[in-house]
């Protein structure tokens, strides 16, 4: 039994050195991988400068080829302002060279957020404006424009106010709309792109001078605010007595509160008499 063992183990020492051997051979027979040749290595050498070159001169004509050039300018979405004034700023951001090098006005480099800002800046019944490349040379402005919803009169002047209660536009000579038109009592002076009063209390103002002869019975010669901080609407009627409106709350509540006044408190012929109806307190009027 035990030299069976030990033959077993002689044999399997006789098997490994046998594979040891073949595998020897084997690393012997392989020849060593060719070295790469002057030539070869100078074809890589030409192919790599023939590619810079190439993409060299890919990149000069995209950045300087008139191909490239702004040349077109479309503008989308603008109803007051004219295309020209908007061609005009873009115009300007075309100027000049970006480095030093490139010129502003290829398509590529042209710096299309800069012109954004400079046309909200400049143009100020510009709500929002984008501008998109469409190549090889047309910009595409999409403009959404300031819509006003009131003339809002401070002193001697009169603004164009849009419905985010935004100052949008001097008005020089006449209204080019008609909106209802709300003075400030308190004369304080604005600026355009300033944000005055509430989007709420535009609306509201809105509402008011589009329903107040409906819903009353009654005529308005005019609507006044105090102050714009102060969320009130004051409506003069025809007949010379005031009406104080509160923004705070809905407009129908304090219709109501007003008719419930005028067809069951007044007596006739005291509407004529009259110096107000203050309809601002919460559960309470008030008039005299």
């Amino acid at each position: 039994m035990v030299k069976l063992r030990k033959q077993s183990l002689s044999d399997q020492s006789v098997i490994q050195r046998e594979v040891r051997r073949q595998r020897a051979n084997i690393i012997e027979r392989t020849p060593p991988a060719p070295r790469q040749s002057r030539g070869f290595k100078s074809r890589r050498y030409l192919f790599l400068v023939a590619a810079f070159v190439l993409a060299a001169v890919i990149v000069l004509v995209l950045m300087f080829s008139d191909n490239f050039r702004v040349n077109r300018i479309i503008v989308v979405g603008n109803d007051s302002i004219s295309d020209e004034r908007v061609e005009e700023q873009i115009e300007l951001e075309k100027d000049g060279s970006v480095w030093g090098i490139f010129p502003s006005s290829n398509i590529f480099f042209f710096n299309a957020r800069r012109a954004e800002a400079r046309l909200s800046d400049e143009i100020v019944q510009i709500r929002q404006v984008e501008i998109k490349r469409q190549m090889p040379d047309m910009l595409k402005v999409y403009i959404e424009e300031r819509e006003p919803a009131l003339v809002w009169q401070t002193g001697d002047r009169k603004y164009y106010l849009d419905l985010d209660g935004v100052i949008s536009k001097l008005i020089n000579d006449e209204p080019e709309f008609s909106l209802p038109q709300l003075r400030d009592e308190s004369n304080r002076e604005v600026q355009a792109k300033e944000k005055l009063v509430s989007k709420n209390f535009v609306d509201f103002a809105v509402s008011l001078a589009g329903t107040f002869k409906s819903e009353t019975g009654l005529e308005y010669e005019e609507l006044s605010t105090p102050a714009p901080i102060s969320r009130e609407v004051r409506v003069r009627t025809k007949l010379g007595w005031y009406i104080y409106f509160t923004s705070d709350r809905t407009l129908e509540s304090q219709y109501q509160k007003l008719l419930l006044i005028l067809n069951k408190e007044l007596k006739k012929g005291q509407k004529e008499n009259l110096e107000y109806i203050d309809l601002r307190i919460k559960d309470k009027i008030f008039y005299k």
